[in-house]
């Protein structure tokens, strides 16, 4: 029987490094953004309506997504980032389970599905336990600064757009403190994935 492990956090908490960790270990990892911006490349459906709603102010020189403009929008209304989710979200999910469904069909033992917005977008079901990539709220706003270039008012506002990171800690099976070094947080999932194999 495949075990479904869904990763999440809240932004710039460390997701993505937690989940490097299991690639190392050739376990599959399905990712929850690569697939956003597959279903939103030039020419899809989900493309073409996305530049009906929001215009062609979205697009780069060479006519794709250009994705900072577009964050820009929807980060700074809760309308238009519900809209474009309500775009995008159903292709999301229905290329998940596809994909979930061609892992389970090689029965491979464990297939980690990282998805940032699990919670609020109820994945839950699809999992057999959920992993936390964990950082306390003031350290989360000074990397997310750091790495999207903001302002602490602009980082703040980001991060509501989400449930809060004690909020998800509250929900969640398996918390990896991810604000230390990444030797630690490697040590942390190592300890989870031996005691999986060796269960």
């Amino acid at each position: 029987m495949t075990f479904v492990l869904g990763l999440t956090g809240s932004i710039a908490t460390g997701k993505s490094s937690i989940a490097q960790i299991f690639k190392e270990y050739k376990i599959p990892v399905i990712e929850g953004d690569m697939i956003a911006h597959l279903v939103q490349a030039k020419g899809t459906d989900t493309f073409k309506t996305i530049v009906v709603k929001f215009g062609s102010k979205i697009l780069t020189d060479d006519g794709s997504l250009n994705r900072s403009k577009l964050g820009r929008i929807v980060f700074a209304n809760k309308d238009q980032l519900q809209c474009l989710e309500r775009i995008i979200d159903p292709m999301i999910r229905l290329k998940i389970q596809e994909n979930l469904k061609k892992l389970k069909k090689r029965q491979v033992p464990l297939i980690i599905v990282e998805i940032p917005l699990l919670f609020e977008k109820k994945f839950e079901k699809m999992m057999n336990q959920i992993m936390l990539s964990y950082i306390p709220y003031k350290l989360e706003i000074k990397r997310l600064m750091m790495r999207d270039n903001l302002k602490e008012e602009e980082a703040k506002k980001r991060i509501k757009l989400q449930d809060s990171i004690e909020e998800k800690k509250k929900k969640t099976d398996i918390v990896i403190d991810n604000s230390g070094s990444f030797t630690q947080t490697r040590k942390q999932v190592e300890k989870w994935l031996k005691c999986f194999l060796f269960k």
